[in-house]
């Protein structure tokens, strides 16, 4: 924010600097002062600035609105569009650089291009310079004057900012707002340049935000702080007088020869010649500072002359052209050539790529000392890198040298995968930066299974090309979604280095991708992390490099308590208690081994003690674990002893690294045993309940460190970029997903083209409706289809080609609109319209006409045709496979060919889930927060749904159809079509094909022409592309600055987050991480600086990844393995077996002979199991006593077995694997055998070799037999254990290749996975040849373990042996036994039918299908169940006699006759005489139902229940069911019932359908009862542009485009929306019409589809009187087609009339249909509709007067609603309508006087209260019916009832004032009067009348008996009195005292009640609240002046107009 509103104060100023800050002449200004005072160059083939109508609005200000931006530039700048060219400064190189090798090549960022903004929010707007004073005398100021520092950074912020850590420097600095500014001063303090320079020293400090301090140096390396303010502090230092301040300068030196040496080290390339005169000054300074007596350290001796010399070395490499670029990585001053890796580049080079350059490698030293760290180093950087570039390499020449071939789609790359036509889409917004989706080609990868493919996985390196990788860019997958790569797209993180270079990428650009299988991301970090480390700072460089064999113990162990541990927390209970002299409660030397306990008291054997010792007494320590020893037991036991004993490392943290988030589970939950907090898990999820709370996300998410905020603040900004990013971002999606409108186009079409394009509007066959580009595509449905030009068959001869991809099938898709005319033309041989050449003549320049090539386009002499003269016929082109390579997806081959097939389902429901490869893969790469959560899928589903609505704005034609998408139909008409269903799909495909060919006009081509419309298709297209790319280059651009803002914005985010993490882990005592978390984090663990790492699996980690996670302060490494199991992996073969890249530091340090424990007893494997590994493998290996408890394994007859067989195996294309059909079936038959071994399912495992042979298995495998049986690949179970494995080796083929199945530890992890039993299956005659499975192979034939089939045994009949070789011998044991039945006894008594069955032997959970045999009661009834299922009750029905009635019944057998029912009617007589309607078994009903008339009170008679007839006669209520014969005020007859309507008094509404015309011309589909609400039809309003998408009823937003009605004579000025101003045209129309007659029309009108010659007797038919008159002339209405007379018709749309006071739209004279979009009737047309608008206004009310009439309810009618709850909250919604607020006001009027007379009630006798209440309640019973407002009925029945109950009080209040001494004839008054009030039915008229004139009568006969006091005629003569008054004049006081208000009736002054001092009146036409309305003495409803008397008023005027229709 605080960017926007510097930029919006400084912009004037900004601009105005430029202009005078621009040089005049040609030289003077060096070139990085000109770059700073110019801004950026401007570059060629830039548009002018878009005008009118253009795609882009402006940017906001705030946050994005819903329109889309638009890019504002500086006069006179141009940006350079669509040429691909990219200028970059680097500083470093030439231009000519990059015409030798890629301009690519070696390139980061360029500098300048991220520097932040004042607001430090990201980059500066486009065309924006930030402000710099390269010359100070420019700027006032002297170069001598010192400036203030800005507000935000100074004195005292520098000053706390150093009391904090490097880390937290480093992100302040970085994020601060007013860096930039401090650093663009041009003279400073010395104090706070002092101070300045000590902060950013310190921040260089840092480790961990390399990224924060890149971006200072950045900074730094470009401003006036390094070329002015430091230079000339160094120069002052000469002349300085003060003693005291000169010897302080020796410090302040150190800290710019620092500053100097991290900038160097950073931008080797750009930063010489920026500090080149600071380090001129520097020795002259020093040296007079030196003479002056000044001491300087050594170190800062040292440090002046290292950095003179590094210095000196990088000018020599400059002038020998050697340092180009910068690297970006940190260096370091070298000695002797040494650490020239540090200068690598990460990413493969040029010169790599096309394999003209081959580092130099050495191999791994394996056997001997490294010469040096540097040495080391180097060798181990070199040949990582290599292992991950060499395949790319490979794969890329191998590309190269077959983009020629046939087939190239087909082949098979080594070590590589590629991909064709792959385009770069749009950008997406991730939690890491900038992502970007990728489009490619699936067709070759059809047979690709994408949910265990390895392809494309996180983190993957991709390379990208579009010219044969001259150039190229350089990508990871940062999101692999299965779903989404089965339509071929995927999300890429392009490389900092490549991502300026997008700006030169269009959506038309074809890229070959080629993808390297190594996980680059862990190489990455990795490699990095081997730039930078400083030799000196390599730990155990003794026993690392120079492999020196004598180990010490570690450093900590001589500090604070030494060497003395308490391992009581090792010992188990027996051995504390048996441990000799008490050693249970004491502490031990652990360096004096005759103090340590006895491995008996530790419950450890011999070796697993002496490792125990080795690794807490030495400083590095290898333990080697062979399967089964307990390698993590002793582990555990080594952490439980160092957590213990944390003292002695001062409480730093434990690092644990692990190679698999397995491992790492299985470890942290060990600790977890007995340490149940101060761990941290770093990783991806864990799949363990106990270690999910230790996530490193978790704790960062629930805040268990102070300062958990910090985080949030950079947030703002990066949600501001992203808002920015994906506007644009959709614009472009949205600009590939269809025809854009030229209205977006015409910023980007030359003036003339526009002109041009534009001339179509005077053509007779255009629509109005359709866009122009549509039309003039020849996409629209006018006849421009016959006039567009298509090429000629012979254009092909005369040098113009014809684009395949459109032949003559174009206009196949228009049946029945000028196909044939078309081929009829092509058959007269003309060209184009009048026959001229196609384009040559249109061309104004004399060249030649240029050859318009499209996509795939074969000429004469094309070398892709194989040197052939002959071009291939242009009817159906069927491209090469060698041209299929620059051709797009979608149209190559046959349209069956094009659409994506759907791949087959592998995966079937049922079957067993088996985790996929790709996902266990992605599992170990993944960290927690890099996996995609809900928020991300939120924000995908809310762009997609943006697109959508974004493309409706700005296409003309949608490829693709949202709502299609989301299952909601959707017209031809509506989407943009006017085609036939069949053709709609075929049009769509050649539409895509023409967007996505690469062709398009070249600037020049454009410019030459002159009449668009005279182009021939394939030109046309091509034009359209040439203003498309324009287009997408604008947008592009933006989208680079915006991605440039959202980058730093969330690389500063997560260096917030990394300095959470790092507070986080230095609080912890256990950090575990999986090798990939270490790499990732290897900045923060320098920070923290764990003293103690333990690698476990260290065999299986490449050394250079063991080396990464080391710092400097490690004192202790502790390497837990075994290099004879599993080995590191490399991608690369020779580099693994001929440079050792293979050999881990734990395997490496064994063999140069340090010291090492072997865990020498084995605690997993059966003995026989185990000699198969020992001597082959293992020489020494013992069994532990506990491994010869196990039992045999049931079933079979040997623990042990290797079933041979010679099937062959199935090679798989896809993946590089393999499938054995024969041994997958075997091992899930042997599986399921012993699973009916009872055995349970997790006691068994299925491994394999390969994972073809995984996926085979699956299909096997269904859930409901195999559920719980584990079934994995060898190498993901290394580590794991089970009872029983089943073995499949796969790998059986005549040519005798074993793959590596060769590898000794393969086989070794294989055969030593199982507890009990081992089963494998394979081809041993094949496997022989392999010596270590030769002797394996002589060891199991020995024992007898080895065989053709497996011989089975029989638990239940021991003699009984079946052989079984394959999976069908099986059979013969189908329940796991034998062949022989069962024959056991079943409890029940029956034989177990099954055949023989080793599981449930007791048969407790077999269940018997056999009939029950049992009998149920004495009567020998049988059970009818089955023999399993529980008897129940004999329910067999027996006749029987019930004692009670003596009826005969059919009874249950079980059943007493005492509790049966009888079901015999009941014959007894009831009370009324009818009979019992009951059983007979059953109580008689007190209540006869019995269908009597009877007479209700209402007076109508109907059956009732018997029951019921009494109690109506007893004066009961009852609803009557009869027809109300009321008849409604709208004159239907009511629709509901007597009861329903209440006799009357309160009708139901009326339900017959309104069908009122509203004013909108709908007709109303609402009950004819209630009053119109706003209409809810979709609204019909509509012009030239565009058209209204609200519903009717809502106001529309009027069109802001210019207005279209001009033609040669007139045109009209005014906006679409505003009354014209032109006058119509007069003149005779001069088209011709189809049929070759004149147009009977008007000049710039339609011309009416009837012709005066043709139709002239239809034409002529009298309707006006005009129609036969000489000169006639004749206008169609575009709504409903009819065609009248002009003058007729002018006369009727301007007559005026009583119709003229209505307010409507005039209607066609002949159909009636309203009249909306005549261009010649618009004056009137949009005069209606602005009155309409405006009575949709008034109806809906305006927003304030609705906000204030709630807020006068809420004041006035206070007490009121607090005793209605639910009636206030409807007033609390802001958005209320005025006809709500009107329904609230008049119930809040109604309630009102319900409780006035509910107070009046309370007043009458006893007698008469509860009756008058009942009364009262039914009414409010009537108010709560749920209503959207009263139609007049209810008002009419509730004003008739409320006067009913008003004078039913009236009278019961005289009678109650009588006290009974009234005369008879008052009696007699009182009794008539009473009952009229009390009758059934309406109060009619006549009623009241009656009713008032009884009770003047009684009001004479009692005077004083009024509830006023006074009588009826008193008060009349006292309203009558006060004159000029209305209704609603009358008011009383809270105590009920009336008083009067008179002129409007609006209280304007407070006074007190004479009667009572009660406050009365108000103000401000506000009456006092607790004051109310008297309605007793006027009758009035609300008051004079009100809200409500105000909308009555209106409301009625309304309506009176609207009935006028």
């Amino acid at each position: 924010m605080a960017g926007r509103g510097w930029k919006g104060r400084e912009e004037p100023r900004r601009q105005q600097q430029q202009q005078q800050q621009r040089p005049r002449g040609g030289g003077g200004a060096r070139s990085s002062d000109r770059a700073c005072q110019q801004g950026p160059a401007p570059a060629r083939g830039r548009p002018d600035r878009p005008r009118g109508g253009g795609l882009l609005p402006p940017e906001p200000r705030g946050r994005p609105a819903a329109s889309v931006p638009r890019l504002h530039l500086q006069p006179g700048q141009k940006r350079q569009v669509g040429s691909g060219r990219v200028v970059l400064q680097d500083g470093g190189g030439s231009a000519e650089d990059g015409a030798k090798r890629s301009p690519w090549e070696g390139r980061s960022r360029p500098a300048g291009k991220r520097t932040l903004g004042p607001g430090g929010h990201g980059a500066l707007p486009s065309g924006q310079t930030p402000r710099c004073r390269s010359h100070p005398e420019e700027a006032g100021h002297s170069p001598h004057h010192a400036q203030h520092p800005p507000r935000g950074i100074g004195f005292k912020f520098l000053e706390d900012l150093l009391q904090k850590d490097a880390s937290e420097v480093a992100i302040t600095l970085a994020c601060s707002t007013g860096l930039k500014e401090v650093l663009s001063q041009t003279a400073m303090r010395p104090h706070f340049l002092q101070l300045l320079c000590q902060a950013l020293r310190k921040a260089c400090c840092s480790r961990m935000d390399r990224q924060s301090i890149q971006q200072l140096l950045g900074a730094v390396k470009e401003s006036n702080f390094l070329r002015m303010c430091l230079p000339q502090y160094v120069v002052d230092m000469q002349t300085e007088a003060t003693p005291a301040v000169r010897h302080q300068y020796p410090e302040h030196i150190g800290n710019i020869l620092a500053l100097v040496q991290e900038l160097v080290s950073v931008f080797p390339a750009s930063s010489v010649q920026k500090v080149a005169m600071l380090m001129s000054a520097l020795p002259t300074s020093v040296n007079a500072l030196r003479a002056s007596g000044v001491a300087f350290p050594e170190e800062v001796e040292k440090s002046l002359a290292g950095a003179q010399a590094f210095l000196q070395h990088l000018q020599e490499k400059k002038r020998e052209g050697t340092l180009r670029v910068d690297s970006g990585t940190l260096l370091a001053p070298s000695r002797g050539g040494e650490g020239e890796y540090r200068t690598l580049s990460i990413f493969p080079t040029y010169k790599e790529v096309h394999g003209d350059e081959k580092l130099l490698l050495r191999p791994n030293i394996v056997s001997q000392p490294y010469e040096s760290p540097a040495a080391y180093l180097d060798t181990h950087f070199r040949l990582l890198r290599e292992d991950f570039v060499r395949p790319l390499r490979e794969g890329i020449l191998q590309l190269l040298q077959s983009f020629e071939d046939t087939g190239l789609r087909k082949r098979r790359f080594d070590n590589v995968h590629v991909y064709f036509d792959v385009r770069i889409l749009v950008p997406l917004c991730s939690a890491t930066g900038v992502d970007y989706q990728v489009q490619f080609d699936l067709r070759p990868l059809k047979s690709v299974r994408w949910e265990n493919s390895k392809r494309l996985l996180y983190g993957s390196l991709v390379c990208m090309s579009r010219d044969h990788f001259e150039t190229f860019l350089f990508a990871t997958v940062s999101q692999r979604d299965s779903q989404e790569l089965r339509k071929g797209s995927v999300c890429l993180s392009f490389a900092e280095r490549s991502r300026p270079l997008l700006a030169g990428v269009q959506a038309s650009d074809s890229f070959v991708m080629v993808e390297s299988t190594a996980y680059f991301e862990a190489y990455r970090h990795v490699l990095q992390r081997l730039q930078e480390i400083q030799e000196d700072d390599l730990p155990f460089q003794r026993y690392i490099v120079q492999c020196e064999p004598h180990v010490r113990a570690p450093a900590y162990l001589a500090q604070g308590p030494g060497s003395t541990y308490d391992l009581r927390c090792l010992m188990t209970a027996a051995g504390a208690e048996s441990s000799p002299g008490g050693l249970a409660g004491r502490s031990v030397d652990i360096l004096d081994p005759r103090q340590w306990p006895s491995r008996e008291a530790l419950g450890l054997d011999e070796s697993q003690l002496q490792a125990l010792q080795l690794a807490l007494t030495k400083e590095l320590a290898i333990i080697q674990g062979p399967p089964g020893t307990g390698k993590t037991c002793v582990g555990l036991k080594i952490v439980e002893a160092l957590m213990s004993n944390r003292a002695a490392q001062e409480k730093c943290p434990t690092l644990i690294v692990c190679y698999t988030n397995h491992a790492l589970d299985q470890f942290l939950e060990g600790i977890y045993s007995f340490r149940k907090k101060g761990t941290v898990r770093v990783g991806s999820r864990s799949s363990s309940e106990c270690v999910k709370q230790f996530n490193l996300q978790e704790l960062r998410r629930r805040g268990l460190v102070a300062g958990r905020r910090g985080p949030q603040r950079g947030q703002q900004p990066m949600r501001e970029a992203q808002q920015q990013l994906e506007a644009c971002s959709a614009l472009l999606e949205n600009s590939q997903r269809g025809i854009l409108h030229e209205r977006h186009l015409r910023g980007f079409m030359a003036p003339r083209h526009w002109d041009s394009l534009r001339q179509a509007w005077n053509r007779e066959w255009l629509d109005p409706k359709r866009s122009l580009v549509l039309e003039w595509l020849g996409l629209g449905v006018s006849p421009v289809a016959r006039g567009a030009v298509e090429p000629e068959e012979g254009a092909h001869a005369a040098g113009q080609e014809l684009s395949p991809c459109w032949g003559a099938c174009v206009w196949s898709g228009f049946p029945g609109r000028g196909g044939s005319s078309w081929r009829g033309r092509r058959d007269s041989g003309q060209s184009g319209a009048a026959g001229r050449p196609l384009l040559g003549p249109l061309l104004a320049s004399k060249a030649p006409a240029p050859v318009l090539r499209g996509c795939g386009s074969l000429g004469k002499g094309d070398p892709r045709l194989g040197g052939r003269d002959e071009a291939p016929p242009p009817a159906r082109p069927q491209p090469s496979p060698a041209l299929c390579l620059h051709l797009p997806v979608f149209f190559l081959g046959p349209a069956g060919q094009e659409e994506e097939e759907e791949e087959e389902e592998e995966e079937q429901a049922g079957l067993l889930h088996i985790a996929e490869e790709a996902d266990l893969i992605q599992a170990e790469r993944l960290l927690y927060s890099d996996e995609p959560g809900a928020a991300s899928a939120r924000r995908k589903d809310r762009r997609r749904a943006a697109a959508a609505e974004l493309a409706d704005r700005l296409l003309a034609m949608k490829l693709e159809d949202h709502q299609q998408q989301q299952g909601v139909p959707q017209s031809a008409e509506e989407a943009g079509w006017e085609v036939q269903q069949g053709q709609k799909k075929k049009m769509k495909r050649k539409v895509k094909a023409e967007l996505h060919k690469p062709h398009a006009l070249t600037e020049a081509e454009a410019e030459a022409v002159r009449d668009v419309w005279q182009l021939d298709l394939s030109a046309r297209w091509q034009l359209y592309r040439h203003w498309l790319q324009k287009y997408q280059a604008e947008i592009r651009h933006r989208l680079l600055n915006h991605g440039e803002s959202y980058q730093s914005a969330a690389e500063r985010l997560a260096g917030l987050h990394l300095q959470q993490d790092l507070r986080i882990l230095q609080t912890a005592w256990i950090v575990g991480m999986t090798t990939t978390g270490a790499a990732r984090y290897r900045q923060v663990l320098q920070e923290v600086a764990p003293r103690v790492i333990i690698v476990e699996e260290a065999a299986e980690v490449l050394e250079a990844h063991t080396i990464t996670t080391l710092s400097s302060a490690c004192q202790h490494l502790i390497l837990i393995g075994d290099h004879q199991q599993l080995r590191p992996s490399a991608n690369v073969y020779d580099l693994a077996k001929n440079f050792h890249l293979e050999v881990s530091l734990f395997e490496r340090l064994v063999n140069v002979g340090l010291p090492f424990v072997r865990l020498n007893f084995q605690h997993r494997m059966r003995p026989e199991i185990a000699q198969l590994l020992t001597p082959h493998i293992y020489q020494e290996l013992e069994n532990h006593p506990s491994v010869l408890q196990y039992e045999n394994i049931k079933g079979v007859s040997a623990n042990l077995f290797f079933v041979e067989h010679s099937f062959p195996e199935e090679q798989l294309q896809e993946g590089r694997s393999h499938q054995n059909q024969h041994e997958a079936r075997f091992v899930v038959a042997l599986c399921k055998y012993l699973l009916c071994q009872d055995y349970r399912p997790s006691q068994i495992t299925i491994l394999t070799t390969y994972t073809g042979q995984l996926f085979c298995l699956r299909k096997l495998l269904p859930a409901q037999t195999f559920q719980g049986v584990k079934v994995h690949v060898v190498d993901k179970y290394q580590g794991e254990e089970n009872d029983i494995i089943l073995l499949s080796l796969v790998r059986s083929n005549l040519e005798q290749r074993v793959g590596f199945l060769q590898i000794s530890n393969r086989i070794c992890v294989a055969l030593s996975r199982a507890k009990q039993g081992l089963f494998c299956i394979g081809n041993m005659g094949m496997l022989g040849k392999v010596p270590l499975w030769s002797r394996i192979s002589h060891t199991l034939r020995a024992q007898g373990h080895i065989g053709c089939s497996l011989l089975l045994s029989c638990q239940n009949h021991p003699g009984t042996q079946k052989e079984v070789a394959r999976a069908a011998d099986f059979d013969r044991v189908p329940e796991g036994g034998c062949s022989r039945p069962c024959d056991s006894r079943l409890d029940c008594g029956h034989v177990c039918p099954r055949a023989c069955h080793p599981y449930d032997p007791q048969h407790k959970a077999f269940q018997c299908l056999k009939p029950c045999p049992k009998e149920l009661c004495p009567e020998g009834h049988r059970c009818p169940r089955l023999c399993w299922e529980p008897c129940g009750k004999c329910l067999v029905r027996v006749p029987k006699a019930l004692p009670r009635c003596g009826h005969q019944q059919q009874v249950p057998c079980s059943m007493p006759v005492e509790e049966f029912c009888c079901q015999e009617p009941c014959g007894s007589a009831l009370p009324c005489g009818h009979r019992c309607g009951q059983l007979c078994g059953q109580e008689c009903t007190r209540r006869c139902s019995e269908m009597v008339p009877a007479t209700l009170q209402c007076g109508h008679s109907q059956l009732v229940p018997c029951s019921v007839a009494a109690e109506v006669r007893d004066g009961q209520p009852e609803p009557c069911r009869a027809q109300c014969p009321g008849l409604l005020e709208c004159g239907h007859p009511c629709p509901g019932s007597c009861g329903s309507c209440a006799s009357g008094r309160f009708h139901q509404p009326c339900r017959q359908p309104c069908q009122r015309l509203l004013v909108c011309a709908h007709l109303c589909r609402q009950p004819c009862g209630r009053e119109c609400p706003p209409c809810q039809e979709p609204c019909q309003n509509r012009c030239l542009h565009s058209r209204c998408r609200k519903v009717c009823g809502l106001p529309c937003v009027p069109c802001r485009e210019p207005c279209e009605w001009r033609c040669q004579h007139y045109q009209c000025s005014q906006l679409c929306a505003e009354p014209c101003d032109r006058p119509p045209c007069e003149q005779p129309c001069p088209k011709r019409l189809p049929c070759g007659h004149p147009c009977a029309g008007l000049c710039g009108e339609p011309c009416p589809r009837k012709c005066l010659v043709c139709h002239r007797e239809e034409l002529t038919q009298i309707f006006f009187g005009f129609e036969e008159e000489p000169g006639a002339r004749f206008v169609q209405l575009e709504d409903c087609g009819h065609i009248f007379e002009a003058q007729g018709l002018d006369c009727y749309m301007e007559g005026g009339g009583e119709e003229s006071e209505a307010i409507k739209l005039k209607v066609c004279p002949s159909c009636q249909t309203p009249i909306r979009r005549n261009l010649r009737y618009g004056a009137q047309v949009k005069r209606s509709l602005a009155q309409i608008e405006e009575v949709k206004t008034r109806l809906l009310g305006a927003p304030a007067e609705i906000a204030a009439g709630i807020q006068r309810l809420l004041e006035e009618k206070a007490a009121l609603l607090g005793r209605l709850p639910p009636l206030r909250r409807t007033l609390e919604p802001p958005a209320l309508s005025a006809g709500s607020r009107g329904l609230v006001e008049t119930l809040l009027n109604f309630y009102g006087r319900l409780a006035d007379l509910a107070e009046a009630a309370s007043q009458l006798a006893p007698s008469e209260r509860e009756g008058a209440k009942k009364r009262l309640a039914e009414a409010a019973g009537w108010l709560e019916r749920p209503r959207l407002s009263f139609s007049p009925q209810e008002l009419s029945d509730l004003q008739g009832e409320f006067q009913r109950l008003t004078c039913l009080l009236h009278l019961l209040a005289l009678r109650k004032a009588a006290g009974g001494q009234a005369d008879p004839s008052a009696a007699e008054l009182l009794r008539t009067a009473q009952q009229v009030l009390e009758q059934p039915g309406p109060f009619t008229r006549e009623d009241k009348r009656q009713v008032q004139g009884q009770l003047e009568a009684l009001e004479a006969a009692l005077p004083k008996a009024a509830g006023l006091g006074i009588s009826d005629k008193e008060r009349l003569q006292i309203v009558a009195a006060v004159k000029g008054t209305s209704r609603g004049h009358w008011f009383k006081c809270p105590n009920g005292h009336i008083y009067a208000i008179g002129e409007c009736g609006g209280a304007m002054q407070r006074s007190r009640c004479p009667d009572c001092q009660e406050a009365i009146g108000g103000s401000n036409h506000r009456l006092e609240p607790s004051n109310r309305l008297a309605p007793e003495m006027d009758g009035a409803t609300h008051a004079a002046w009100s809200e409500g008397a105000n909308n009555r008023l209106n409301q009625a005027d309304l309506r009176r107009r609207l009935l006028l229709q």
